[in-house]
């Protein structure tokens, strides 16, 4: 069960393929270190925000998923077990599709839950782009965390190549059905993204010098 940044960092280096000593060098610490942080020793258990950024760069997933107890979701049934490596290989839409059947549910009955033509989901099931808002809204009909599905940074997808609603009415008629936690919880998500100074063809800010 993976309940704590340590089991996280484990099992993200397992699936890369990755051993303590190379995950070591490539963050820029001990073997040691990187041992008692996936055991989460008492010692350990307040690492900063800039060493957990710099594993998670390392193991190419997005912060948020060591910090989000995504695959704890296992423990209540939602989603399926799933050896790591075999997990990382799957496309984000191939994951969709196995927590959707574990679950039971049609591709009608979630096509009518989820709002999404039943062909495009049909689509979605097969690829590894998925439009933000429409990986968001998957999660939540799941009743799982979206970086379950992406642990990878979210690829985003040009407006104009999304089909459906507009984007903003899409939005709003997600946000109008959201409870108000889970509202706050998805709009911090979209900030975050849209910040993320790593994203494709994102310049850096320059500082101005009076």
């Amino acid at each position: 069960m993976l309940n704590t940044i340590g089991s996280r960092i484990a099992f993200f280096r397992k699936a890369r393929n990755l051993g303590r000593r190379e995950l070591a060098d490539i963050v820029g610490c001990t073997p040691a270190y990187v041992g008692a942080l996936e055991r989460w020793e008492k010692r350990y258990r307040n690492p900063t925000i800039d060493s957990l950024q710099a594993f998670s760069k390392a193991l190419g997933i997005h912060l948020f998923h060591l910090l989000d107890d995504a695959h704890d979701s296992a423990a209540s049934k939602r989603l399926p077990d799933i050896d790591s490596k075999t997990y990382m290989k799957m496309k984000i839409g191939e994951r969709i599709k196995a927590a959707r059947e574990w679950q039971n549910h049609s591709l009608k009955t979630f096509s009518d839950k989820c709002e999404i033509p039943i062909n495009d989901l049909k689509t979605i099931e097969k690829i590894d782009i998925v439009p933000f808002v429409r990986l968001h809204r998957i999660a939540l009909e799941l009743g799982i965390s979206p970086y379950w599905l992406s642990p990878e940074p979210v690829k985003f997808v040009p407006a104009e190549e999304q089909s459906g609603p507009p984007k903003i009415q899409h939005i709003q008629a997600i946000l109008r059905e959201l409870p108000i936690e889970q509202k706050r919880k998805l709009l911090l998500s979209v900030v975050k993204e849209l910040t993320n100074p790593s994203l494709p063809g994102r310049k850096k800010s320059r500082k101005i010098i009076p």
